[in-house]
């Protein structure tokens, strides 16, 4: 993360999400962030596994990245769960359907290292 993006941050809101989760959530919050979560990458380091390797695709060198961008059918699927768990969220909430549309579109592109949704014209 670079300097430009730390403007972007609401560190009220990170504040008030940190302190309203558990001392795990948090914990796996931060290494997450900072790469050092137990994924393929730091287990070898670590010494805990004598590969790796994502334990889903099998790609070298997983890290925390991967593991949200993972191809797996496996993965895929749970990404799919989580982001319609996300949209029934949103509709519950009252999110305007034009910002959930953009929100899941943008995700779904992110995840798959596509191009980003094209909502212009798009009627709400």
């Amino acid at each position: 993360m670079g300097r430009a993006t730390i403007q972007y941050i609401n560190w009220s809101a990170t504040d008030h999400a940190m302190r309203n989760s558990t001392a795990t959530r948090r914990q796996w919050v931060v290494k997450h962030v900072s790469g050092r979560a137990a994924v393929g990458r730091w287990m070898l380091r670590r010494k805990k596994w004598t590969h790796d390797q994502c334990p889903r695709c099998g790609v070298a060198d997983e890290d925390t990245k991967h593991v949200v961008k993972c191809q797996d059918p496996r993965a895929k699927e749970a990404w799919t769960k989580s982001l319609a768990e996300l949209a029934a969220w949103m509709k519950k909430a009252q999110t305007h359907p034009g910002i959930r549309a953009a929100i899941i579109g943008y995700l779904k592109a992110w995840q798959a290292d596509g191009p980003p949704p094209n909502l212009v014209g798009q009627q709400f």
